[in-house]
C-alpha cells in the first residue's frame, strides 16, 4: 500500500500533469491515508473494499486524462504490471455508473476553476 500511495503522491506533484487530475490524485491520497472510510479498515476483506472502489474510480479517470507515459515515469514497478493494471480498471470500471463518475469530478473541476480565479486576482491586483 505504501508504494501506491507514493505513486499516486509523486503523480499528484507533477506539474506536468493538468491541475484537476493532480486535486483528484490528491484527494486519493488523503482518502486512503485518512482513518474515516465509508467501510471500516477493520472489517476484513469488506472494509478494504471501499478504498478498492475510491481507487478505481480515480485510476479510471487518471488513466483516461492523463499522458500513460507521463505516469509511468512515476510508476514504481514495470511496464508490465502497468498495462496489466490499466487493464483491470478498464474492466472493472463498469462497476461505477456514468453519472457517479461525473458527480466526483465536478468538485475538483470547481477547485481548478476556483484556484484559476483566485491566481488571476492576484496577477490582476500585482500589476496595478
Amino acid at each position: 500500500m505504501a508504494k501506491i500511495i507514493d505513486f499516486v503522491r509523486d503523480l499528484s506533484e507533477d506539474d506536468r500533469i493538468p491541475l484537476q487530475n493532480r486535486i483528484v490524485l490528491g484527494g486519493l491520497v488523503v482518502y486512503l491515508l485518512t482513518p474515516i472510510d465509508i467501510i471500516p479498515d477493520f472489517i476484513p476483506i469488506i472494509g478494504w473494499l471501499d478504498d478498492a472502489f475510491v481507487s478505481l474510480v480515480i485510476l479510471d479517470y487518471i488513466f483516461n486524462s492523463t499522458d500513460s507515459d507521463l505516469i509511468l515515469e512515476h510508476y514504481p514497478w514495470s511496464k508490465a504490471s502497468f498495462d496489466k493494471m490499466r487493464v483491470y480498471v478498464d474492466r472493472l470500471s463498469w462497476l461505477v455508473p456514468p453519472r457517479v463518475k461525473k458527480v466526483l469530478f465536478r468538485q475538483a473541476r470547481k477547485l481548478v476553476l476556483e484556484k484559476r480565479h483566485m491566481k488571476a486576482t492576484i496577477d490582476h491586483e500585482s500589476n496595478e
